[in-house]
C-alpha cells in the first residue's frame, strides 16, 4: 500500500474539521439533518454524507452553508474557543494494533498521546488542535 502524503493527510483533516464544525453549528441551532437540509436546499441524505467527513465541498456549497448559519466563509473555518466547565485528569491506555496507514490518523482512541495510544476528539476544536499539531 502506498504511503499517504502529508498533503492528503491535511485534506482529510480539513474535511473532518469541517464535518465536526457543521455538527457543532447544527447542535447550537438545534437543527437536525432534515432542518439543515431545508436551509441549504438539499436532501437529508446529502447532509449525512457531509457529516461523514469525507465530502469534497464546492465553493458554492460552502457559501450556501455559511449563509444558512449566518456566517462568513472564514467564520465557518475559524477554530472555536472551548469553555472549560469542569476539568479532571484521567488516563486510558489501549493496545495499538497495526492498521492500514490511512486509518492511523483518523481513528481516535482515548488516552495519552504516545506510540501506543491516540487522543480522543470530543469536539471540533480539539480535533482541529490535534490534527494540526505537528507530531514528534
Amino acid at each position: 500500500m502506498a504511503e499517504i502524503t502529508p498533503e492528503e493527510k491535511q485534506r482529510v483533516a480539513n474535511k473532518m474539521l469541517l464535518a465536526a464544525r457543521l455538527a457543532d453549528l447544527m447542535q447550537e441551532k438545534g437543527w437536525g439533518k432534515s432542518q439543515f437540509a431545508e436551509k441549504v436546499d438539499r436532501n437529508p441524505s446529502e447532509i449525512t454524507k457531509w457529516l461523514s467527513g469525507l465530502h469534497n465541498f464546492t465553493l458554492d456549497t460552502l457559501t450556501d452553508i455559511s449563509l444558512a448559519f449566518g456566517l462568513s466563509l472564514s467564520e465557518l473555518y475559524a477554530p472555536q474557543e472551548v469553555q472549560v466547565i469542569y476539568k479532571t485528569k484521567f488516563v486510558v491506555t489501549a493496545k495499538y494494533t497495526q492498521l492500514p496507514q490511512f486509518i492511523h490518523f483518523v481513528t481516535p482512541i482515548a488516552g495519552n498521546v504516545s506510540n501506543n495510544t491516540k487522543p480522543v476528539f470530543p469536539n471540533s476544536t480539539n480535533l482541529y488542535n490535534t490534527l494540526l499539531t505537528p507530531q514528534a
